[in-house]
């Protein structure tokens, strides 16, 4: 009786052994398998990606803006061809502050670097501030490297609707005894008047400052922004165009 519970009890423990065993590759099996089938796909993934040569989303977005970007500089090319590079009249800037010129190759970015000026309307008693405004322009040479113009290019610039300061503001009856100059009727404390010719300034841009402009426009109305106009000649030609807020208060 002893003899035969020991048989049974060894063959318990070897059953044992081996459902262990058995248990033991199942869950290898199961947790291994998962991950060596990923890994199997992403390199199979990258291989695919790598002979149609696109690495990622982002590379191929990248492709694709460089591909339009060389169709439109050939567009602009062929149009510029056409047209023999000169000004065909109708300007495109606005209140944007950046215009050309349709066929022409140049563009003239404008902008005010004052902000807003504030000036007396009457000198009797006190100044405060003149009226001293300002108009910077930068004029550019559009091509595969764009190229900023510094000479060989008339940059002009003129007020619309604002072309006089005198009888808006009695500046000029007090300009002497204030400041030691006498000044011409419309012209600023720099000698620049509403309209003129901009002056490069050495430093990548042209500028008229000084400009003696007030928030009163020729019809008598109030504007604390008026536009500043500025055109652009190369030997006679207008090739660019564009306007800016010149504000005064």
């Amino acid at each position: 009786m002893v003899f035969r519970l020991l048989q049974n009890s060894n063959r318990f423990r070897r059953l044992g052994v081996v459902a262990g065993c058995l248990l033991t590759y199942l869950i290898v099996f199961f947790l291994v398998q998962p991950s060596l089938s990923e890994d199997t796909s992403k390199k199979s993934t990258r291989r695919t990606q790598r002979s149609n040569g696109n690495t990622s989303p982002r590379s191929y977005e990248r492709r694709q803006r460089e591909r339009e970007h060389e169709e439109e500089h050939e567009d602009e090319e062929e149009h510029e061809e056409e047209n023999g590079g000169t000004s065909g009249g109708g300007g495109t800037g606005g209140g944007s502050g950046g215009g050309t010129t349709t066929g022409s190759s140049y563009v003239v970015l404008a902008y005010n670097d004052l902000g807003m000026h504030c000036m007396n309307q009457d000198f009797s008693q006190l100044c405060i501030l003149p009226p001293f405004n300002s108009l910077h322009a930068q004029v550019i040479l559009r091509g595969k490297e764009p190229r900023i113009v510094t000479q060989g290019a008339t940059v002009k610039y003129s007020i619309p609707g604002n072309t006089f300061s005198i009888g808006k503001t009695n500046f000029w009856n007090f300009a002497s005894a204030l400041f030691g100059t006498n000044l011409p009727p419309d012209i600023g404390l720099t000698g620049n008047g509403l309209a003129g010719v901009m002056a490069p300034t050495g430093t990548n841009d042209w500028a008229a400052i000084g400009i003696p402009l007030t928030p009163i426009d020729d019809l008598g109305n109030l504007n604390p922004y008026p536009l500043g106009e500025v055109n652009v000649e190369i030997q006679g030609t207008q090739v660019a165009t564009t306007r800016a807020v010149v504000p005064v208060s």
